[in-house]
């Protein structure tokens, strides 16, 4: 999933800078404007996205666990 160049390139597009610093800084108003523009690009609603994204990250890191506890 290009959920994370998903998210950069919505903020580049809103002339937000990409670090985690400055998201923690967006106010309310400008993460209206966010969620908004992500879902007029991308056709998807960024809550939903980034839900599937951390389910797949989970499903990953637990399949790289067992495939080390295989190991022998």
């Amino acid at each position: 999933m290009k959920f994370k160049e998903n998210v950069q390139k919505i903020l580049q597009k809103l002339g937000f800078a990409g670090s985690e610093e400055s998201l923690k800084a967006l106010t309310p108003d400008e993460w209206k404007q966010f969620f908004a523009s992500y879902h007029e690009e991308f056709g998807t609603d960024f809550h939903t996205d980034m839900q599937a994204y951390q389910d797949e990250q989970r499903a990953d890191r637990k399949s790289t666990r067992l495939n080390s506890s295989h190991r022998y």
